[in-house]
């Protein structure tokens, strides 16, 4: 199967469980592989035979910047239902939230759909 790689995908959205993360927005960072078949699109040089990734960017950072959600997991899978509707058949994100704890990062990883 063939991958579309979307990396370092910035928004700042409300995001974690305690207060003061809650007080203001903060910077999470999404990555995504996407399984698609892009033979069709490879012989046809055309857009509307592949999956538009500038599109599915731009649609990943306005709901990560709209989103308010208290863990990255919830983040994610909704970024899974946005890669999975612009015609992925499988999707495995990665979505981490710098600085999230003295000293380190948070990141968590989900797959979903038919990803190989």
């Amino acid at each position: 199967m063939d991958k579309i790689h979307l990396t370092g995908i910035t928004a700042d959205c409300i995001i974690g469980v305690f207060p003061e993360e809650r007080a203001r927005p903060r910077t999470v960072v999404a990555s995504l592989s996407l399984c698609a078949d892009l033979s069709r699109a490879a012989a046809s040089d055309d857009i509307r035979d592949t999956i538009d990734y500038f599109g599915l960017c731009v649609r990943i950072r306005q709901y990560m910047g709209a989103s308010s959600f208290m863990l990255l997991e919830s983040l994610a899978e909704g970024i899974a239902r946005i890669a999975l509707d612009e015609g992925a058949c499988g999707v495995r994100i990665w979505v981490s939230k710098p600085g999230a704890m003295e000293g380190a990062d948070a990141r968590i990883e989900i797959t979903r759909g038919n990803y190989e």
